[in-house]
């Protein structure tokens, strides 16, 4: 299990590559701190969801950070 900060910080640093911070930031007129504050928000749940699979071998953390980033940004885009 990883730790808190890293999952946030793996959460920041996809969300830049994948253009979801820029999303959130120019479409969506969130500040940093809202984002950010978003973002933690979003390990959380990820983190709950994610203790459930430890033992699961097909379960890629890196994977799934991008598969949750990706329907938490279809909700946004779609709201």
């Amino acid at each position: 299990m990883t730790s808190h900060i890293t999952t946030i910080q793996e959460f920041t640093l996809r969300a830049y590559e994948l253009n979801i911070f820029d999303f959130l930031f120019n479409q969506k007129n969130m500040s940093r701190d809202e984002i950010f504050n978003l973002f933690e928000e979003w390990s959380d749940e990820f983190e709950k969801e994610e203790e459930k699979h430890l033992m699961d071998p097909d379960w890629f953390y890196y994977d799934e950070i991008d598969a949750f980033l990706g329907a938490k940004i279809d909700e946004y885009e779609n709201a």
